[in-house]
């Protein structure tokens, strides 16, 4: 019964996040409907992959640095659904900068890096960083 709770949750999460989600300078998103919006920004991206790893890791049983291990494959996992479907800033992207993203977004969940900070690597290493 816990898990379906938790199932019901984590759904009702997802689908209130587009509501809520903010771009990287503090817009909120409300031009987008669906799963695109969680692919419009690296912040966007970071924001679903934390309820997404909690769902994981309590299905896992995972702890310690094995949740930030998982934090990452589901941050790199997203990040190929999203070029997978060509959504937001993932169409038309080379496979090496999807890894990249992937990586960035993982970085950001799980607080290593500011959002700022990955964004001003990104734009030295020559990918596009959308602005809404």
């Amino acid at each position: 019964m816990k898990k379906l709770m938790l199932l019901l949750s984590m759904v009702f999460l997802l689908l209130l996040v587009p509501v809520v989600a903010f771009c990287g300078d503090g817009n909120i998103l409300t031009d987008s409907s669906g799963i695109e919006v969680y692919f419009v920004s690296l912040a966007a991206l970071a924001a679903v992959v934390l309820p997404i790893t909690e769902f994981i890791k309590r299905l896992l049983g995972t702890f310690g640095s094995w949740t930030v291990v998982l934090s990452w494959v589901v941050a790199i996992g997203l990040s190929f659904v999203g070029w997978w479907l060509n959504l937001g800033m993932f169409e038309g992207l080379k496979i090496i900068w999807v890894v990249i993203y992937g990586i960035a977004a993982g970085m950001v969940s799980n607080s290593v890096f500011d959002i700022g900070l990955v964004n001003l690597i990104l734009r030295t290493l020559g990918l596009k960083i959308d602005k809404y």
